[in-house]
Parts: structure tokens; C-alpha cells; sequence
């Protein structure tokens, strides 16, 4: 692969309701030309449109999500930005970073942008995130692969709610494991499976286990995930502060939840800070969240990349668009778009792309 090149957007909305943004590498800056002639609300609609699509509306087809693409595209590498871009991007992988506060800019489905000089989407030499803005924290500690991390699977089912299918993303991180990890060094990553009764037994689980990645699969809503209540097997939501202390110990670098709507941001009425953006406030690296929801067909696409190219490179990015292709191509249905690639979004922290270094081989 080649060397990634990594360059921030910042975007937000001027006085008189426009929307402004520039672009930044090591190299470069640059600002966007006036965007008096952008509608903002012809943006947000693209995630209507989206939505519909993967709840039963009408079915996008590849030309309706293309022109979606496109037209992300065209807003967001506008001007000197493209000039950037096109610099930045020849002949090497880029990592686009948004950095974005405003609740209607960041409602926008950025994710299903498409690569203006490639002219599609996902693909392998690009990647998307969205950048918190945190308190300030040390960087992070350089942690091999080869010294082993530890992997937590949570599993949340309470009895009213509708059951999840967990055991294939538990056998695909088994698989992924064993076949990265070399037979001498058998205790090198070590993984875990913790069926939830209610968050307080998780609690005791993850501390005690102090794990570098946690991944939850079960229900969750913008600003809530929800497990059993304590001394009951009834559903009970906990709220972002509650979940951060709930599924992040000291060496949490990464947290995947596999839930729906833990990425959606609500609307310019009812905005939300979504619980992924919060955990990121509260410290933890770097958050995989869906902000729509997602089909257990897709989740089992998706981890499974992520996991593959995680364990390989220990870069969160190229882990979370290797997720993203694999997930276009099992959703490549005649007629119909695939539009699930894009649900995904992954929050972090500046400076937080390469979780793990790479592993070294014996």
C-alpha cells in the first residue's frame, strides 16, 4: 500500500449560515471558495434518502447513490481544497480527517462521499473519520502486536428486546486471532466472551480483563446502549457517561459497538451528541459506531474486515474502509445500491489512527 498522506477538513457554518471549510496537511492549507450556493438542507436530505433505503423505503439504485457521492464530494473538495487533495493524493493512500461541531454539518453522511480524482467508493487508498475534539492526553504509548493485546466480546440481550445474532462475529474473531497469532507465541492476544446480565457484572468483567479492544453487539440508540436492569432481565438504557465507565478500563484503545444509531447525531431541532463522539470526550482512542441502522448480515461483513486488517496493520483506518469494502461487496445486488458500506463511522482522537504497531514477524 502506499504511504498515507493524512489531510484535516474543518467545517462549520459562518453568520450568515453558509458553510465554511479548509483543508490542512503537513504541507499545505487551504481555504474553500464562498458556499452561499450550497443548501445545506439539499445535504441533510441525501440522509433521508439513505435511511429509506436501508428501512424499507424506496431502494436507492447504484445512480441515485452515486449522485449522492458525487455531489458530497464536490461540497467538500471544493476550490484550493481540491487543489490539496489532488496534490496530496497523487501517487499515495489518503486519510481524510473531518473536524466538524456544528449538529446539522455533522447529520450529513459524509462517509458515502465519492473520491473526486478515483471516482468511486469505498476503496482501498482512502479513508474517512471524524476527528473529537478532547481533553488534552498524552499520545499514545507505543504497543506492538507482537506483545499481544486482548479482545473483549460483550454481549447484551435482555428478554425484551429482539435477540441478537452474535456467535458468527465471535467465531470470525476467533478465526482472525488464531490464524494472526503464531503457534509459539498461542497466549500472545487473548479474547474473551462476556454475555451481559447488566452493566455492573460487565463492569467487574472489562476491569478485570482490562482489555485494548471491547466490541458490543446488541441494541443501542443515539445516545444510550441498552442492557439488562439490575436484578431483572428487562431492558434498561445506559447513557453515554454510564457506558464509558461501563466498557472502557485503562488500556481500552478501541471500542466497536455493533449497535444501531450509536453514531447518529439527531437533527438541527433535536440535536444529539452521539454516545461514540462522548466516549471519545471521555478518553477512549477511538470509537467504530453505526449512524443508521445496520443488518446482522452487515455486521458480520464488516467485522470481520476490520478485524483482518486491524490485526495486520493496527491502523484503525485502514481497518474501518477495509470493513467498508468488504461490506459494499456482499451487499453487490443487481439493480440495487449498497449502501450499508457507509453506515459505519469512526470517531477518534487526533493522532490516534495507528492504535497498534505493526506486527513483527519470527
Amino acid at each position: 500500500m502506499p504511504k498515507d498522506v493524512k489531510i484535516d477538513l474543518i467545517l462549520h457554518r459562518d453568520a450568515s449560515n453558509c458553510m465554511v471549510h479548509s483543508a490542512r496537511t503537513d504541507f499545505n492549507v487551504a481555504l474553500a471558495p464562498s458556499t452561499t450556493q450550497i443548501d445545506v438542507e439539499q445535504l441533510a436530505n441525501t440522509r433521508t434518502r439513505i435511511e429509506a433505503s436501508l428501512s424499507g423505503g424506496e431502494k436507492l439504485k447504484p445512480a441515485d447513490l452515486e449522485a449522492i457521492g458525487v455531489l458530497l464530494s464536490r461540497v467538500l473538495f471544493a476550490g484550493p481544497v481540491r487543489q490539496i487533495y489532488d496534490a496530496a493524493s497523487h501517487g499515495s493512500a489518503v486519510q481524510l480527517s473531518l473536524c466538524i461541531t456544528d449538529p446539522g454539518l455533522k447529520s450529513i453522511p459524509w462517509e458515502f462521499l465519492i473520491w473526486p480524482d478515483l471516482k468511486v467508493a469505498p476503496h482501498f487508498a482512502r479513508s474517512i473519520c471524524r476527528l473529537v475534539t478532547s481533553t488534552p492526553s498524552r499520545p499514545l504509548q507505543n504497543l506492538n502486536l507482537n506483545g499481544g493485546i486482548r479482545i473483549i466480546l460483550v454481549v447484551s440481550q435482555p428478554s425484551d428486546q429482539p435477540s441478537v445474532e452474535w456467535i458468527e462475529t465471535q467465531n470470525t474473531m476467533k478465526t482472525l486471532i488464531a490464524a494472526t497469532t503464531p503457534q509459539l507465541d498461542a497466549k500472545a492476544m487473548e479474547f474473551m466472551v462476556c454475555e451481559a446480565s447488566d452493566s455492573s457484572r460487565v463492569r467487574e468483567a472489562v476491569q478485570a480483563f482490562d482489555p485494548h479492544i471491547v466490541h458490543f453487539i446488541g441494541h443501542g440508540a443515539p445516545n444510550a446502549l441498552i442492557f439488562a436492569k439490575h436484578g431483572s432481565q428487562k431492558s434498561h438504557p445506559l447513557s453515554a457517561a454510564q457506558v464509558h465507565n461501563v466498557l472502557s478500563s485503562k488500556s481500552t484503545r478501541l471500542v466497536v459497538l455493533s449497535a444501531c444509531d450509536t453514531a447518529n447525531v439527531g437533527s438541527d431541532i433535536a440535536p444529539l451528541i452521539p454516545i461514540a463522539e462522548r466516549m471519545v470526550q471521555a478518553g477512549v482512542p477511538a470509537i467504530v459506531a453505526n449512524q443508521m441502522p445496520v443488518s446482522l448480515r452487515s455486521i458480520h461483513s464488516f467485522c470481520g474486515a476490520l478485524y483482518g486488517e486491524l490485526l495486520k496493520s493496527g491502523n484503525i483506518d485502514r481497518a474501518v474502509n477495509a470493513g467498508r469494502i468488504a461490506m459494499g461487496v456482499a451487499f453487490d445486488n443487481i439493480g440495487v445500491a449498497a449502501v450499508e458500506w457507509g453506515v459505519p463511522v469512526l470517531y477518534r482522537r487526533s493522532g490516534c489512527g495507528q492504535l497498534f504497531t505493526t506486527r513483527v514477524k519470527k
